[in-house]
C-alpha cells in the first residue's frame, strides 16, 4: 500500500519499530528496502506468528518480536533507553463511536507521544489512524502538541491517500471533460451547493433561481452571500418551468 511503501523509503539502514504490527506490513517492506533491523510489537501471539512467516519470506537483516500491551511494551522500551531510526503506531479504532471522541483522543495521543520518544534524533515517526470518526488534522494537531511537550521539532513529510486524491481528480477531470483543476468534496449538501456556487460565478453576475421550497431558498442564500444578482422564481413543488 502507498502508506508502507512511503514509510519504506526511509527505513534504509535503519532500525524499525512496528508497532501494532499485526501480519508485520510495514515492518516486512521496511527491511525489503534495506532496514538495518525490525522489531515487531502486538499483543497477539498470533499476529506476531504472521509478522514472523512474513519477515523470514522476505526479509534479509535481524527481527525480533515482542509479545505484549503494545502500550505498556512502548512504555518499556523507552525506559530501557531503546531508540529507533523508523518508529510506526498503527493502532485499532480508538473512536469507534462519537461519544468515544474524548477518551480516543487520550489514547492516542499517548500512543504518539510514546513513539515519538523511541524515535532517535532526526528520526521518522509514522502515524496511522483507522478511527472514522478522528479527523487527519486533529491527528496531526496531537502530534505536534506531544512533539511541543517534548522539546522536538517535526516536519511533516508525507499525508497519507495523497495519491488516491490525484487519481481521482484525474479521473474526475476526464469525466467532466476539463483540464481545469478539480477539487473533490467530503461536506454536506450544503457545502457542495456553496463549492459549487463559488466555483461557477464571480460576484455581480446575475443568477436565476427556481424556488419550489427549501433547497430554493438555500440556493438563493448562498447566492446572495456570493454576492450575486438573484432573480427567483417561486413555483409550487413538482411544477415544470419553461424558460422563457
Amino acid at each position: 500500500r502507498p502508506n508502507r511503501v512511503e514509510a519504506a523509503k526511509y527505513a534504509k539502514g535503519k532500525t524499525v519499530l512496528d508497532a501494532f504490527c499485526y501480519a508485520g506490513a510495514f515492518g516486512v517492506m521496511a527491511a525489503r528496502n534495506g532496514a538495518a533491523g525490525v522489531t515487531f510489537l502486538d499483543a497477539s501471539r498470533q499476529a506476531l506468528d504472521m509478522a514472523s512467516r512474513n519477515f523470514a519470506a522476505n526479509a534479509g537483516c535481524p527481527g525480533e518480536t515482542l509479545p505484549g500491551d503494545a502500550l505498556d511494551t512502548l512504555a518499556s522500551l523507552r525506559d530501557g533507553g531503546r531508540k529507533f531510526g523508523v518508529v510506526c503506531v498503527d493502532p485499532p479504532a480508538f473512536i469507534k463511536r462519537k461519544k468515544d471522541a474524548e477518551q480516543g483522543l487520550n489514547a492516542y495521543r499517548r500512543v504518539n507521544d510514546l513513539g515519538l520518544q523511541l524515535v532517535e534524533n532526526g528520526g521518522i515517526l509514522t502515524s496511522c489512524s483507522c478511527s472514522h470518526h478522528l479527523e487527519a488534522e486533529a491527528l496531526r494537531r496531537l502530534i505536534a502538541q506531544c512533539a511541543a511537550k517534548r522539546g522536538l521539532n517535526t516536519q511533516l513529510l508525507y499525508q497519507g491517500f495523497q495519491e488516491i486524491l490525484l487519481e481521482t481528480e484525474t479521473m474526475l477531470q476526464k469525466l467532466f471533460g476539463t483540464e481545469q483543476p478539480v477539487l473533490p468534496l467530503s461536506c454536506s449538501g450544503t457545502g457542495a451547493m456553496t463549492a459549487a456556487v463559488h466555483g461557477l460565478f464571480l460576484p455581480g453576475e446575475t443568477v436565476i433561481v427556481v424556488n419550489g421550497g427549501k433547497f430554493g431558498e438555500r440556493w438563493s442564500k448562498i447566492a446572495a452571500v456570493r454576492g450575486l444578482k438573484v432573480v427567483e422564481i417561486d413555483v409550487a413543488w413538482g411544477q415544470a418551468v419553461t424558460p422563457a
